[in-house]
């Protein structure tokens, strides 16, 4: 982990040993990751000044003669070879782990020798590009952070109704929301009583002379702490404008399928944090009997809300 999958050390995360003589890194030497899961094998770093630092056996270090020139030059390329896929296509695969031996990285990796003037300006140009690329990627990083501030300041705006407030002084006919909470909680008490004397004929009886009391109206939020509300809004409870709460239901694991099936099925990852769905993430699916039967409550139409409730 020390050896970033760009290239270059990382002390932040270290473990320390007591030892006596340990062999010390210095600058010039060469870290070639020898063990490793198989898609990071040979991820390479050129250590550029003294360090009093040791390395594992999952490292192979690697000191050039004077003659050879620039290390980085070297280091460049064994990293190159790694990023390219040499080293995953010609490990040695061990149980969750791969390697590369000593050997196999004397004698068979080939490198490549220009001269000691070609080497510097190479490694100058790199080293230069790759500069201009990690400003690229914090700056696009710092544009990352300020859009989802953005997107979260215009949903707040949006919320507590700041974003039509000059379409509200245009349009003062409008009748408020506690009209349509009305309307609504009207609407639920007929679809109510109609599906309780649907109950009632199936079971093949008459609904009793007290049936239609029995229904309760879904309970009114407390707004002694809540915030102030635009002129003809209104604060209700989840409950009151829903006519169907209900958490999803996993099948078991046999019935998910990876890749391809009849209907996606959406996890918690599928669930972007800009509110979009993603099926290109781990796409997963099961089958149209799988759907229509075990999974018929989870089903999903136009306008359903989803809501991520684990994490």
């Amino acid at each position: 982990m020390n050896v970033s999958p760009e290239g270059r050390l990382s002390l932040e995360q270290v473990k320390y040993v007591e030892v006596s003589d340990p062999p010390l890194l210095r600058a010039g030497d060469i870290l070639f990751n020898n063990t490793n899961s198989p898609v990071w094998v040979g991820k390479t770093a050129c250590i550029r000044h003294d360090e009093q630092v040791t390395y594992s056996n999952h490292m192979t270090r690697i000191r050039l003669t004077q003659q050879a020139g620039l290390p980085s030059f070297y280091a460049w390329q064994l990293h190159h070879l790694q990023q390219s896929g040499y080293f995953l296509a010609r490990c040695r695969n061990h149980v969750n782990q791969a390697s590369i031996s000593t050997k196999y990285l004397s004698d068979v990796v080939p490198l490549r020798v220009a001269p000691a003037n070609e080497q510097r300006r190479i490694v100058s140009t790199i080293e230069h590009q790759f500069s201009c690329l990690d400003a690229g990627i914090a700056a696009l990083e710092r544009v990352r952070i300020n859009l989802k501030r953005y997107r979260t300041a215009v949903l707040k705006a949006a919320v507590e109704g700041r974003l039509t407030e000059a379409w509200r002084e245009e349009n003062t006919d409008v009748a408020p929301a506690s009209e349509l909470l009305k309307r609504i909680l009207k609407e639920r008490r007929e679809q109510w009583e109609k599906d309780q004397l649907a109950m009632y004929e199936k079971k093949g009886k008459k609904p009793p002379s007290n049936w239609q009391s029995k229904h309760r109206e879904p309970p009114s939020p407390d707004t002694e702490e809540l915030s102030e509300l635009p002129e003809g809004w209104r604060w209700v409870r989840a409950g009151q404008i829903c006519g169907f709460i209900t958490k999803g239901t996993t099948p078991a694991a046999s019935k998910l399928h990876r890749d391809s099936g009849d209907v996606p099925f959406i996890k918690v990852y599928n669930l972007g944090f800009d509110g979009a769905l993603n099926f290109q993430v781990e796409p997963t699916f099961v089958s149209m009997q799988t759907h229509t039967g075990e999974l018929a409550r989870s089903r999903l139409y136009p306008g359903d809300v989803l809501m991520n409730i684990v994490a």
